[in-house]
């Protein structure tokens, strides 16, 4: 039942350099689980390397309370 509704986590890092993007599927999304709206749609393309990883960079960098 779970497997329905639930959209599977295909991975988790605290060192953005290391997701592998060429290996993840034509669709999914990049997020923060720390903050509201820090996310990358990827649907479709491939997403540029440098500015998916800085951007991430950027977001491990904010705290919220």
């Amino acid at each position: 039942m779970a497997e329905e509704i639930l959209v599977p986590l295909l991975y988790i890092t605290e060192m953005p350099e290391s997701i592998p993007l060429d290996q993840l599927p034509d669709k999914y999304i990049i997020k923060s689980n720390h903050g509201s709206g820090m996310y990358m749609i990827i649907d479709g393309f491939k997403p540029d390397p440098d500015k998916a990883i800085n951007t991430s960079k950027e977001w491990l960098e904010r705290h919220t309370v």
